[in-house]
């Protein structure tokens, strides 16, 4: 999908609005040191018949999460973690996919280049992606971008040019 070229676009905004930053490790590392400290917890746990269960479901779980926030980590520090954000609130943005049916094409895009963002999630949305809008947004409003997909020859392709709402 265009998705990698409306964040280009987003980034070649004029003033650096919006620019791409890899996401936090935070999350990652607790996850991964949550799954350090069941195997630890395990270890001062004494084994006995009463006990087997309960200390196979620490390391099943503490591996799960090793595993996990490993894994985590390794893909956000190798680039696959990178995300919008917004330079003026200093957040990352929010992606919003609403679905359309191909009747409602003209209107969608009417009101994706009005920038009318609003009564565009107002309308009816379809279980099919015939039509597809992709939001990005900040938590707070003041900047929205959106583009119009339609789903033609097996991938989606733009139909209309990014609308900036800052």
């Amino acid at each position: 999908m265009a998705k990698y070229d409306m964040c280009e676009a987003m980034c070649a905004l004029p003033g650096g609005v919006v620019t791409m930053r890899r996401r936090s490790l935070v999350t990652p590392l607790v996850i991964f040191f949550i799954g350090v400290a069941l195997f630890v917890c395990n270890g001062f746990l004494e084994g006995g018949s009463d006990m087997n269960n309960l200390k196979s479901a620490i390391v099943l779980f503490g591996a799960v999460f090793v595993l996990v926030g490993g894994a985590m980590c390794v893909i956000r520090l190798g680039g696959g973690g990178m995300a919008p954000w917004c330079e003026k609130e200093s957040c990352f943005l929010k992606k919003e996919e609403l679905k359309f049916s191909k009747e409602d094409k003209m209107t969608v895009v009417n009101l994706v280049e009005k920038q009318d963002f609003t009564n565009l999630r107002q309308l009816k949305q379809a279980n099919v992606s015939a039509v597809m809008v992709v939001i990005w947004k900040n938590p707070s409003g003041g900047f929205e971008a959106a583009q119009v997909f339609e789903y033609n020859e097996l991938e989606l392709q733009p139909v209309s040019k990014l609308s900036v709402k800052a």
